[in-house]
């Protein structure tokens, strides 16, 4: 049922474009204005070490973009759809809308109706704010891509900013590694088996559609810009990870399925100019619903023990300098995030949260020259575990006036605890590797 509407939503867009396109007349066509743009390119990426016990030894992938707009008057089309095809795994092909709605603005109020993108964040790394959409969990590490979620949403200006009511009523689970990926989530050829939601009143079942809603507002007060929010949905990040070992015998694999659960976040962001620096900040508050008794008997209980210390508050806060060379500039980044759980302890055990007391150092300069060449550097740190980090390099420039290349490296630790039984993020411990990409637009 959910892919039908998915497919019947898709079918909306495009009719209504060619509805919004074709049969004008002269005087009409004056007034409608269409465009289109694109990206097609390759990626590759090879991991150290090398060992197959580990998971795949690299990947080589075709990705492309397509944008299309037509607008009307007060009515605005707008889609974009992303696919990436994986010709050494493909179980990490995916075809996605990022956007397919339509817009109707007329001031002070704009209605969207379709599949959105929200981007809710302030800070280069850490982003505890920016929940709304699922992601794309094995495609660009640094920055994954989103997933567009169905919604309702309605716009008002107000004060010097605006704000934001909407609904979502389908739940887009995040598309995920495969079991052979070096970014799976479990054991390596374990498959996640089902997708599973607890919702609001304590019941778990895989139905997707859920009502969801939340509010959000944006103003500019002195200087600084500030939003804050309230969402009440499924959470997309921090599935609780359900082993059935009674589905075989002693020998057999346990059934994997994730639990994503219903929560109330309360949250919001600033950005503040503070003498030479640039001032980040993101917080939010998660709030997370509990089983029913009767679920908590019917499921294994053990990843059920942890559900009452899940609710915790993250707060990323940065600061940006910027260097202006005779050559260029460049940009100094700082930031840090810090969870505290509801008891003040550490995080429950599974838990997925890879950022809870880490430090960001980063660098990045860009020679502001006709091919756009730049740099960027980066090095995440558990403040309380030295040897967990994430360090990244990246190069990129333009080639011509339709091209781009990037060529980066990226080195992960993340040694388990129990090297016989990691947990959570530590499968992508050494998930080291070299990656490179050509992009061309048109």
């Amino acid at each position: 049922m959910c892919r039908i509407f998915s497919t019947l939503s898709l079918c909306i867009c495009f009719l209504s474009f060619g509805w919004m396109t074709q049969g004008c007349t002269n005087a009409q066509a004056k007034k409608l204005k269409v465009s289109s743009k694109g990206e097609l390119g390759t990626e590759g990426r090879i991991f150290y070490p090398s060992d197959t016990d580990q998971g795949d030894l690299g990947n080589i992938a075709g990705i492309g973009r397509l944008y299309l707009k037509a607008k009307y008057g007060k009515f605005k089309l707008s889609f974009r759809g992303f696919g990436r095809h994986d010709g050494f795994d493909r179980k990490r092909s995916a075809l996605f809308p990022e956007e397919a709605y339509l817009e109707y603005k007329q001031n002070p109020i704009l209605i969207r109706l379709g599949y959105q993108l929200q981007t809710w964040t302030a800070t280069e790394a850490f982003h505890p704010a920016d929940i709304i959409n699922s992601r794309y969990l094995d495609g660009s590490v640094q920055a994954p891509e989103k997933r567009g979620e169905l919604m309702g949403l309605a716009r008002l200006k107000f004060g010097s900013g605006n704000i934001e009511l909407f609904f979502m009523p389908l739940f887009s689970s995040p598309i995920f590694p495969s079991e052979d990926s070096r970014f799976r989530f479990g054991p390596l050829g374990q498959a996640i088996s089902q997708i599973q939601i607890l919702d609001r009143n304590g019941k778990i079942d895989d139905d997707p559609w859920r009502l969801q809603y939340g509010a959000r507002m944006q103003q500019r007060l002195f200087g600084a810009d500030l939003s804050v929010h309230l969402v009440r949905h499924i959470d997309r990040s921090l599935p609780l990870v359900l082993a059935d070992f009674s589905s075989g015998g002693l020998s057999a694999p346990p059934k994997i399925s994730l639990v994503y659960q219903a929560l109330t976040q309360i949250g919001g962001t600033l950005q503040s100019v503070v003498g030479p620096f640039l001032v980040k900040l993101e917080a939010a508050h998660r709030d997370f619903d509990q089983p029913t008794t009767a679920e908590r008997d019917r499921l294994p209980p053990a990843p059920f023990l942890s559900l009452a210390d899940r609710d915790h508050t993250l707060i990323a806060v940065g600061l940006e300098y910027n260097i202006y060379h005779s050559q260029g500039e460049s940009a100094l980044l700082l930031e840090g995030q810090y969870a505290r759980w509801r008891e003040g302890g550490e995080a429950p055990d599974g838990s997925l949260l890879l950022f809870d007391k880490d430090l960001l150092f980063g660098w990045r300069y860009a020679f502001n020259d006709v091919v756009d060449r730049s740099i960027t550097t980066s090095l995440i740190i558990d403040v309380k575990e030295i040897e967990q980090f994430f360090a990244n390099i990246v190069y990129g420039q333009r080639i011509g006036d339709v091209w781009r290349a990037e060529l980066g490296l990226r080195l992960i630790s993340f040694p388990p605890k129990d090297p016989n039984n990691p947990q959570g993020p530590e499968y992508i411990d050494q998930a080291n590797y070299a990656y490179t990409s050509l992009i061309r637009y048109f």
